[in-house]
């Protein structure tokens, strides 16, 4: 059902028309909405992402409270074998990854993992909260020590 609305409407509109109806895009389904963004990005194709294309995509796509920095770690992390690129799979992971946070994000209420808020976009006050005691605590014990 959700690449009905998807094939309907597009896939911003059937994205977010599945998400009001609680439907989510099935491995298949990502896995090629995954194929054709990786042979969008990688512009020199290398058949791999360097990271100046992460960058690239990242800005493409529009994400908010997303910084370059932020993008660098990510890449990073996602390079799983280290060559300086993601190969398909490490980019599948990347993305997989990406709409997790992105779902979280959207959702009501105030949600934490490992002390961290995970949906700061609908909570900015806890955030500022969490962010200036988690800076606290880091201070003071960096004092302590």
């Amino acid at each position: 059902m959700a690449t009905f609305f998807s094939n309907v409407f597009g896939n911003v509109v059937g994205d977010y028309l599945s998400g009001a109806f609680g439907m989510e895009l099935t491995d298949a389904e990502m896995g090629v909405r995954f194929t054709a963004a990786f042979t969008k990005f990688d512009t020199d194709k290398s058949g791999t992402l360097e990271l100046d294309e992460i960058v690239a995509a990242f800005k493409d796509i529009n994400l908010k409270n997303v910084t370059e920095a932020d993008i660098k770690t990510k890449f990073t992390t996602f390079d799983a074998d280290n060559s300086g690129a993601l190969d398909f799979e490490e980019f599948s992971n990347l993305m997989r990854h990406c709409r997790t946070i992105a779902h979280l994000d959207s959702m009501p209420g105030v949600i934490y993992c490992g002390l961290k808020l995970m949906n700061p976009s609908k909570q900015p006050k806890p955030a500022e909260v969490v962010e200036a005691a988690a800076a606290a605590a880091v201070e003071a014990e960096t004092a302590a020590a």
